[in-house]
């Protein structure tokens, strides 16, 4: 068996099948919402939130994640500084641990937040999804291909471009990732993930945020 009884009927516990996604992908009205909310809630300016949770989660549990970043939006974006940031990050603990390489990530958050208010970077999403993947990568120091594309849905709810992690590289390959996930087998995933989206007439990131949450049996919301 690949499916037991979960969080919202189905949790997926062994490799996945075509069969098997169709019948979790046919519970995303909850997920088609959380997109909706999100692409009414984003910024009409620099999508500075969205990019900052992306940059905590690196190798980060969720829980501790959400901490962190509901910690940092009660701050002034103007006082997003390495200290601030720093302070906040070690002092969210979570039941699911805390948010690792706290150094790192406050000097990840405040380059990103330098860029945008002292050099001009622009953050806000154009053309394509996965071009304004390419251009995270590039501009905003942490993100790789995996969290570039976690930012990218956090800023488009229905972006057409999915986060293929180790829980979902699990999910399809049967077995734990042994180092990063190398781009071409990335590409491969995500690929698998859009055909099974588009089968259900669904955006891609909301099919991969119903795979996501099954394969850890909980359901969550897509930006706090």
């Amino acid at each position: 068996m690949t499916l037991q009884l979960g969080f919202n009927g189905f949790r997926l516990i062994s490799p996945v099948s075509v069969e098997d996604c169709d019948i979790v992908l046919s519970t995303a009205d909850y997920y088609l919402g959380e997109a909706e909310r999100v692409r009414d809630n984003c910024p009409k300016g620099q999508p500075i939130w969205p990019i900052v949770f992306a940059l905590l989660s690196v190798n980060a549990p969720f829980g501790a994640t959400c901490k962190a970043y509901e910690a940092l939006r009660d701050e002034d974006t103007n006082l997003l500084d390495f200290w601030s940031v720093l302070q906040v990050i070690r002092s969210s603990h979570a039941p699911d641990g805390v948010v690792s390489y706290p150094w790192t990530k406050a000097k990840w958050i405040q380059t990103f937040v330098d860029s945008f208010r002292h050099d001009g970077v622009d953050f806000r999403p154009f053309v394509t999804d996965t071009d304004y993947r390419s251009y995270l990568q590039v501009n905003v120091k942490g993100l790789g291909l995996a969290k570039a594309s976690f930012a990218t849905m956090l800023v488009n709810g229905s972006a057409d471009v999915a986060c293929i992690d180790t829980h979902m590289y699990r999910l399809f390959e049967g077995k734990p990732a042994q180092t990063a996930v190398r781009a071409k087998t990335y590409l491969r995933l995500e690929e698998s993930v859009r055909t099974m989206a588009y089968r259900h007439g669904l955006p891609t990131s909301v099919a991969q945020h119903c795979l996501w949450d099954a394969m850890r049996g909980i359901r969550t919301r897509l930006l706090p």
